[in-house]
């Protein structure tokens, strides 16, 4: 996982995306068809605030993959009007995105926070820990909202995304015709905590607990969602982002089993 990383020091132009005009004129950007995907094959990462226009015209995540681009005959690449991918496409990166969100608490406890030198901390850096700290936790509530959603029968408002439009089996995933991915306790928990300003005004400091369990608890659902996305990806173009999925639910799984195996080790350990 890239947290803020930067794969290049000095972009040399690097327009907004959605930019409008430049100087009086329409951008560049909008005349390329307002593309919202890197445009080299091998990558097509999102385009998110913003993208450099590489010296061959195209639009990309970086200037690293400018450089690759600009030495590649791109001329026979069929591109979609979304810039990369195709709608449906699209919309499995979405999802396959949206379970990649449900660990990103999980992932900052144990790749970063873990790593946080203590000095740093008494140097005034402890409150931006605890602000990421705070944002991953808040991600992967919503993220586990946003999937509750996705598996409803029925849209809540028109333009949204639900299982049934990418044909999978939502009986299959979650495990049985009447089960559910959120119970409604959760759901309104996570409602009131983190989607909303209400009176409760933000999640308990326990709510970590709660997040792992469901985290824990959905691991199935999680395996049986990814493989259904695989199926709805009939042309192969979400690949490389269903396998890193992938390989997160590994990693996640792997995880879960270790502190499994501590734990029980401290209770043979407290017992003896």
């Amino acid at each position: 996982m890239q947290l803020g990383k930067r794969l290049c020091n000095k972009p040399p132009t690097r327009p907004a995306v959605g930019e409008r005009e430049v100087n009086g004129k329409q951008s560049k950007y909008l005349e390329a068809g307002s593309p919202i995907f890197c445009r080299l094959p091998s990558c097509q990462h999102r385009l998110l605030v913003r993208a450099t226009h590489g010296s061959d015209g195209h639009y990309y995540c970086t200037q690293r993959c400018a450089d690759e681009g600009r030495n590649l005959d791109l001329s026979n690449v069929e591109v979609s009007g979304d810039g990369g991918l195709s709608k449906r496409a699209a919309q499995i990166l979405t999802v396959s995105e949206c379970i990649d969100h449900c660990f990103a608490f999980e992932m900052w406890c144990s790749d970063f926070a873990q790593h946080v030198d203590p000095d740093d901390m008494m140097m005034g850096l402890d409150r931006a820990f605890d602000l990421v700290s705070d944002a991953t936790r808040l991600l992967s509530f919503l993220a586990l909202r946003k999937l509750d959603e996705f598996f409803k029968a029925k849209k809540t408002k028109p333009d949204d995304l639900i299982a049934s439009e990418l044909g999978i089996n939502t009986d299959l995933v979650l495990g049985g015709p009447e089960q559910t991915f959120l119970a409604p306790t959760e759901r309104d928990d996570i409602n009131k905590g983190a989607a909303h300003l209400t009176e409760r005004l933000t999640l308990d400091i326990d709510s970590e607990f709660d997040l792992q369990y469901l985290v824990e608890r959905s691991m199935p659902v999680f395996v049986r969602l990814s493989s259904e996305l695989r199926n709805a990806d009939t042309k192969g173009e979400a690949k490389q982002w269903l396998d890193k999925t992938d390989a997160l639910l590994k990693h996640a799984h792997e995880q879960i089993e270790r502190k499994k195996k501590e734990l029980a080790g401290r209770g043979v350990a407290a017992k003896a």
